[in-house]
C-alpha cells in the first residue's frame, strides 16, 4: 500500500482577504487622492477666472467716461456695458472714495465728494462665482479728464 502525502501549496482564505482589504484600501486611497486633486483644481480654476472677472470689469469702468461725484450705479455693470460670464457676478463694494485733492504723499480719499470733483475716484470691484467657491477684490482709481 502506498501512502500519499499532501503536499499542496496554496493561499489560505485568511492570506487572500487580507490581500484583498490591503488592495482596497489602497485603491480607495488614490481615489480619495484623485477626487481632492480634483476640488483643488476647480477652486483654483474659479480664483484666476473670478480675477479676471474682477480685472475686465475694471477696464470697463476705466473705458467708461468719467462721472464727476460719482456713486456706485455711475460705474454699475450695465451703466458700463459689462457683462460678466456665466457664473460669476461683478459688483463695486463699499460705495467710492473721492480723492479730497490735498494730499501731496500718497493720495488721500473720502466717503464724501466735495464740489467741485477733484477729479479722482477710488473704486473697489468684487468678482465672486454663483457657488461661493471664489470671489476677488480689486481697487482702482479712476482719474478724470
Amino acid at each position: 500500500m502506498t501512502r500519499t502525502t499532501r503536499d499542496e501549496r496554496g493561499e489560505t482564505l485568511v492570506e487572500l482577504l487580507a490581500t484583498v482589504v490591503i488592495i482596497g484600501t489602497a485603491v480607495l486611497s488614490v481615489l480619495a487622492a484623485i477626487g481632492v486633486a480634483i476640488t483643488a483644481s476647480d477652486a483654483n480654476s474659479k480664483q484666476v477666472t473670478a480675477l479676471t472677472v474682477a480685472r475686465n470689469y475694471a477696464e470697463a469702468i476705466q473705458a467708461a467716461a468719467y462721472v464727476p461725484c460719482a456713486t456706485a450705479a455711475s460705474y454699475s455693470p450695465a451703466a458700463v456695458s459689462y457683462t460678466a460670464p456665466t457664473g460669476f457676478t461683478a459688483t463695486i463694494v463699499g460705495g467710492l472714495g473721492y480723492y479730497d485733492g490735498t494730499s501731496s504723499g500718497p493720495a488721500s480719499f473720502g466717503a464724501t465728494c466735495t464740489a467741485p470733483d477733484k477729479g479722482a475716484q477710488q473704486i473697489s470691484i468684487e468678482a465672486k462665482s454663483s457657488d461661493a467657491r471664489a470671489d476677488r477684490t480689486l481697487q482702482i482709481v479712476k482719474r478724470g479728464p
